[in-house]
């Protein structure tokens, strides 16, 4: 009967709600009566039976609640209050559902607060979506190629004067500094040198003092910096009269003392290219400076009013095309590349955070068809209440408005305690990361965390609620009330529907058991991967030595020195110098020429390595074996020896694939240095993290005084000692204040600590994967164990008769496993089909392991399986243990 006509039934003949009550209840008593009479019973005890069963007209009244038509918000606070009785009289039903939904809508939002503070939350400068970044890159017409390569002077001022997209271009690099004097100890720290633009392009106003201006800049830079809030307070307490003081500073680039001007402090908050820069410089930029061979920094620049990405682009790219031809010998296959700033800034972690997200929604999915299951339980119970308040009236807008109802009580509850939950596995989140994910200072709980939050409720509400709602909302009152009891035919239909969400789960369990086993397999493939070096105690530390303290020779004596008595400390077993140790990335790629093929640098002999200047047993130190030649010697590392060189197996394979390297020579310093003789090949190292190996040359570094002046100046000291390294710290730092009291050591930082930077990114996707996926099998277990503890109940009848008949209880065990595992096989199959059509989704993720790996997909069928037969188990046992005369007497 539809509310309009119950209202008008009400207003017109107010005694007509109350007669059909009685009416409804006489005939289903009379019907209940005859099916009392039909099992065999006298007429009395029939009669009396119905009585007991129905309980009386207040009973109805009590259980159909008032059906007189009411204000919608006053019939949905009556069905809460009733969903609020109803959860009360059921405690465990509410407890075991709020959980499950906290921990899918926990998960969810935890991941969605890292995702919003990363990729959605702008930059923190003024109109940040308008900021872009440019760098160049090498495709294969150059004869090498690499994605990402710093930009040089003339590419910068051409770029700069040509383009009409961009209001504004900057200029950036770093640098490691040390502070020589000022306030407190020498320290080293990150200086970003820019040009004066950079500040023009962030529009960030300072909070003392100014910016760098043009006037700052150009091939003579003043001395001038503007400081980070962070090292303002740190270094200067915060003293608001730092403006106009002056500070030391060492620098690998000035042969002359720096006593630079501070004239600015920016805001907390501020920091590009990243939050660890301590202050800020002008970058010298010569615009006479015509060699193209030159890339020491990257660019940034702010679109123009009404201009878009694409249109910078595309001009971009007509800019290339024309230098390409002026400049072939630079620009063929060389040329700028731009993408938006925050892009950038996030880098590949927007991969790594939208595939997490996609697992942990599954997590939501897994949660949602569970609390549906349950909820489809909850309603078998309660079928002839349903059917009495359909009899008596209730539309089926109000039935399921009834049903809705619960269901919202027990995802706000979800919701709620999943917000404790993200809270804490925020938390969590930031601490497993290990720094795979960038701008984790911005991560927190905020309004669009709390949207998404309540979005994840109404969306778990439509899932787990919508169905049940609609099951009841359909009821028929003289079918239902018909039934025998809970275990006929259309209770076995019903049994179907649960079933068919297990089998969802299942498949989507394994979609996330699959996706963890495959990283499983790549993390233990990345780190059994040989380094390419054997030696593991190891401790390096970083040392820059600022140009107008020491010339290129007394930097090879101050080296020297430090080496012989590093060497002498206790647990020492090896030392040495080298550019860039394993692990830890620093631009140190260039090209090469090598003798006798042609010159041109477009052409093939045009090579690209990374090349390290090293001392006198590194390889040693290191454990880099030797494989043909011989290696640097002593005699090798004297400023006055002749050019010799080292390279690795990459490079031998890559550049003279089926010849023999030893003899050749190369050039590093295009065509007007030294050539080096090469003498030896040693085997690959991974210096760029494990997995990744680029062709490596090695140089004497004390030739560097000769031949690359500056870059003599700065070197990591290696130290392998017999036990802990990091106990060597504290007795260097004492060595370096006794030989040169205003140094610093930049870093130091040993193996374990540089492979555990290498290698957290893939750890912290293969530590929520596997989270995930043991959630996701959790869920599916209990989603089958649900579903086989219902069935036996519901057939218990049928159990106690095959037992009767003589059926063993290990076959009704059996009987009842196997349709378990019957139930999970067509999910693992639809869940292996599903994740073999979606596998191109883990290939970026995945290192010598391919994304249809079949060991991996066996074994997680396997374990999914295994997994179903133990939650179908604890059912099959208690159906094994029926008593066949329990079981027929209750049925």
């Amino acid at each position: 009967m539809s509310r309009l006509r119950l209202w008008l039934r009400c207003l017109l003949r107010p005694g007509a709600l109350e007669r059909e009550i009685r009416d409804e209840l006489l005939l289903h008593l009379e019907m209940e009566t005859e099916k009392n009479l039909r099992a065999g019973m006298t007429p009395e005890e029939a009669r009396r039976k119905a009585l007991i069963d129905f309980g009386g007209v207040e009973r109805f009244r009590e259980q159909a609640g008032d059906e007189r038509p009411t204000r919608p918000l006053e019939s949905l606070l009556t069905d809460l209050v009733g969903a609020v009785r109803g959860l009360h009289k059921s405690p465990g039903f509410a407890v075991v559902t709020v959980l499950t939904l906290a921990l899918g809508i926990g998960a969810n939002t935890a991941l969605f607060s890292v995702v919003s503070g990363v990729l959605l939350e702008p930059l923190p400068y003024a109109e940040s979506e308008r900021l872009v970044y440019i760098n160049t890159y090498w495709n294969a017409e150059s004869g090498f190629e690499f994605e990402d390569y710093p930009v040089g002077s003339p590419e910068y001022f051409d770029y700069k004067n040509q383009n009409r997209t961009l209001e504004s271009v900057a200029a950036v690099s770093t640098e490691p500094i040390t502070v020589t004097e000022g306030v407190g100890e020498p320290e080293v720290i990150r200086a970003g040198w820019v040009s004066p633009s950079m500040f023009t392009v962030l529009r960030t106003p300072p909070l003392l003092g100014r910016t760098l201006v043009e006037e700052d800049g150009g091939a003579q830079p003043a001395q001038v910096v503007v400081l980070s809030y962070d090292f303002w307070q740190r270094r200067f307490g915060g003293d608001s009269t730092v403006v106009g003081r002056r500070m030391g500073l060492g620098m690998e680039v000035s042969e002359e003392p720096i006593r630079a001007e501070i004239v600015g402090v920016m805001p907390a908050g501020f920091g590009y290219p990243d939050r660890g820069i301590e202050l800020w410089g002008p970058l010298r930029l010569d615009p006479a400076r015509t060699w193209r061979g030159g890339h020491w920094f990257d660019m940034v620049g702010r679109l123009a009013g009404g201009v878009t990405f694409e249109q910078a682009r595309s001009e971009m790219a007509a800019i290339m095309e024309q230098w390409a031809i002026t400049y072939p010998d630079h620009h063929v296959g060389h040329g700028l590349q731009m993408r938006p700033l925050l892009e950038e800034e996030v880098g590949a972690a927007r991969e790594t955070l939208l595939l997490l997200m996609g697992a942990v929604g599954f997590v939501l999915l897994l949660a949602c068809a569970n609390v549906a299951s349950l909820l489809l339980a909850r309603g078998e119970g309660r079928r002839r209440e349903v059917a009495v308040r359909a009899a008596l009236g209730a539309g089926r807008g109000r039935l399921a408005q009834h049903v809705l109802a619960e269901s919202f009580l027990l995802a706000a509850a979800g919701g709620a305690l999943g917000l404790a939950l993200a809270w804490m596995g925020v938390k969590g989140l930031l601490l497993l990361e290990g720094g795979a994910i960038p701008r984790v200072e911005v991560v927190g709980m905020d309004a669009r965390v709390l949207a998404f939050t309540a979005g994840a409720v109404f969306l778990a509400i439509l899932i787990f609620g919508l169905v049940p709602a609609l099951r009841e909302a359909r009821v028929n009152p003289a079918d239902t009330l018909r039934e025998v009891g809970h275990r006929s035919t259309a209770a076995g239909a019903r049994l179907r529907l649960r079933r068919g969400i297990v089998v969802v789960e299942v498949a989507l369990s394994v979609l996330l058991v699959v996706g963890a086993g495959l990283m499983v397999r790549s993390f233990r493939a990345l780190l059994a991967e040989d380094p390419g070096f054997s030696s593991r105690d190891l401790l390096f530390a970083n040392f820059s030595l600022p140009a107008a303290q020491y010339e290129p020779e007394e930097a090879v004596v101050f080296f020297d020195a430090l080496l012989a008595r590093a060497r002498m400390l206790p647990d020492v077993e090896g030392a040495s110098l080298t550019t860039r140790p394993p692990l830890l990335w620093e631009d140190q790629n260039g090209r090469f020429h090598i003798e006798g093929r042609p010159a041109a640098p477009t052409a093939p002999s045009c090579c690209m390595a990374s090349f390290l200047l090293v001392g006198e047993g590194y390889f040693e130190t290191m454990g880099i074996p030797l494989l043909r030649g011989r290696l640097l010697g002593a005699d090798d590392h004297r400023v006055e020896s002749r050019e010799v060189a080292v390279v690795d197996q990459a490079m031998a394979e890559r550049w003279w694939p089926g010849e023999d390297p030893l003899g050749q020579r190369i050039n590093i310093s295009a065509g007007d240095g030294p050539y080096y003789e090469v003498v030896g090949v040693v085997g690959s190292v991974t210096h760029d993290g494990p997995g990744v190996v680029w062709p490596t040359f090695y140089l004497a570094r004390n030739q560097s005084a000769r031949n690359h002046p500056f870059s003599s100046l700065s070197a990591y000291l290696v130290l392998h000692t017999g036990g802990d390294p990091a106990r060597a710290v504290p007795a260097l730092r004492r060595i370096v204040g006794e030989m040169d009291p205003s140094l610093a050591i930049a870093a130091t930082l040993t193996l374990d600590d540089a492979m555990r930077g290498a290698v957290a990114a893939p750890r912290f996707i293969l530590s929520l994967m596997g989270l995930f996926a043991a959630l996701a099998l959790a869920l599916a277990a209990i989603g089958i164990y649900g579903v086989m503890a219902y069935g036996v109940a519901l057939r218990s009848g049928e159990i106690g008769i095959r037992r009767a008949l003589g059926a063993g209880e290990g076959e009704v065990v059996g009987m009842v496993v196997r349709q378990g595992l019957a139930m999970a096989g067509v999910g693992v199959a639809l869940g292996t089909a599903a994740a073999l059509a979606g596998s191109r989704v883990l290939t970026g993720f995945l290192h010598e392991v391919s994304a249809t790996d079949p060991l991996t997909y066996v074994a997680v069928a396997g374990a999914v399986l295994g997994v179903a037969a133990l939650a179908a188990f604890v059912p099959a046992r208690r159906a094994g243990g029926v008593d066949p005369m329990d079981a027929l007497r209750i049925e």
